[in-house]
């Protein structure tokens, strides 16, 4: 008899056990979910802030002016006043040609 009440007691501890460990994995798998979402939104806002076509000065702004007699577009508005040379090609700035995209 005892030995039978054993057994029906050590299934019950066992399948408690087993709902206990189900129940910890599936919100550890929640945990896990939540931390990719969130990263994932990070990771999005962070490519919304960055410009396609970044200024070669500041990093944060779009580029806007285009250098004079080189061409090359190289700064936004703001960092191309302390600009005197192009800093592609190392030529004297004459002018700035602001581009509209």
């Amino acid at each position: 008899m005892t030995t039978s009440s054993e057994a029906s007691t050590n299934e019950s501890v066992s399948s408690e056990s087993s709902a206990e460990s189900i129940s910890k994995s599936a919100a550890s798998s929640a945990q896990i979910e939540t931390k990719t979402t969130e990263q994932t939104n990070i990771i999005e806002d962070r490519k919304q802030s960055i410009p396609s076509n970044p200024c070669l000065i500041c990093l944060t702004e779009e580029k806007q002016l285009a250098c004079i007699p080189c061409g090359h577009m190289t700064a936004c508005v703001a960092c191309g006043h302390s600009l005197r040379s192009c800093p592609i090609c190392r030529r004297e700035i004459e002018a700035f040609f602001r581009i509209y995209i």
